[in-house]
């Protein structure tokens, strides 16, 4: 939703208890070149030549959580586990910590925040370091349940449902919606939130986990996203053309349908939030919420008709996909 105050951060689905969670390595995020998407571009659509002049005739919780003391206490239980094993395996091989991360390609401070607690284990560290230590997937295990923990107990629901949604509506005003950012936008826009590096390193990692099991998956929900014109440009040129140049190449997969809101459309329905409306198995239908403070998941079926009501107010007034296309493209050529 509209970021009112420093406590924003960009995106429902990593909220994370009071408590600070373990530090994560996450890997860089693949680019593509602006070249090669406006080739791709012109491939899929050989009759458009040109850019648009700029108007050719396209979840998500804010705020801190309270902290709950359970899935705290849960997490701390995890993590734990996980420090005292790496410890005790190390040492029983007689290993530095140096020789440890250099066995699996990571740093020896690297072991040595595994150990404290400070860091969790990405899944190709854990593996390494299970095959090292010989433990079967007892490390790869701990640190999913540890990663899992750090999820705030009112989102896991919704993001459950992101996973099993078969189509996702999804409305964002001021901000890239999390599944579409790349991890330099994640990072950027958790950074300006009251967090930790650490908290910042666990949730970006937490965004991009949860980006590839709703959009990777084998039968991967339809997206359909309107997005407003502000989310194009709030954030650093460098930071910005690397997320338009993802949002162009991804808007070329048949099942994400990306719209821009342009900003001359005046007042809107849109502006009293951000919101998504999830279809899951079966036809039921959530819708989700969030604000500076908390998510809220909305299941009453009038409050579900009002936003899907609200989605087709907005979807009246977007500029169609290949439109929104071009206008995002001009953005970039803005940055560049």
């Amino acid at each position: 939703m509209v970021p009112p105050s420093p406590k924003w951060n960009g995106d429902a689905a990593e909220q994370l208890p009071s408590t600070p969670p373990p530090a994560v390595q996450h890997p860089p995020v693949l680019r593509r070149s602006l070249a090669g998407i406006r080739a791709r571009a012109l491939a899929l659509h050989p009759g458009r030549t040109t850019v648009c002049d700029g108007r050719c005739c396209e979840s998500s919780g804010r705020g801190m959580v309270s902290s709950n003391s359970q899935s705290a206490g849960a997490r701390e239980q995890f993590v734990n586990d996980l420090r005292e094993l790496v410890r005790r395996e190390r040492s029983k091989r007689g290993m530095t910590q140096d020789q440890a991360g250099a066995a699996v390609n990571v740093s020896g401070s690297s072991i040595g925040g595994f150990e404290s607690g400070r860091m969790v284990p990405m899944p190709d560290t854990a593996k390494a370091l299970d095959d090292l230590f010989e433990t079967g997937d007892e490390i790869q295990r701990m640190s999913a349940e540890a990663r899992e923990e750090a999820q705030a107990p009112w989102l896991r629901p919704w993001t459950d449902n992101e996973r099993r949604a078969t189509l996702l509506k999804w409305f964002e005003h001021s901000v890239i919606p999390g599944l579409l950012q790349t991890e330099d936008y994640a990072r950027a826009i958790l950074t300006v939130g009251p967090h930790t590096p650490e908290q910042v390193a666990e949730m970006t990692a937490s965004r991009l986990a949860r980006q590839t099991a709703t959009l990777e998956r084998p039968d991967p929900p339809t997206l359909a996203a309107i997005i407003g014109e502000p989310a194009l440009r709030y954030g650093g040129p460098t930071i910005m053309k690397d997320q338009l140049e993802h949002l162009v190449d991804i808007g070329h997969r048949s099942t994400v349908h990306l719209r821009v809101l342009p900003g001359d459309v005046g007042l809107h329905a849109g502006l009293a939030g951000a919101f998504v409306v999830a279809t899951l198995p079966g036809g039921s239908r959530l819708g989700y919420l969030d604000d500076q403070l908390r998510g809220r998941v909305v299941s009453d079926v009038d409050e579900v008709g009002d936003l899907e009501r609200t989605w087709e107010s907005l979807s009246a007034v977007a500029l169609p996909r290949d439109q929104s296309r071009d206008f995002m493209l001009k953005v970039i050529d803005e940055y560049s």
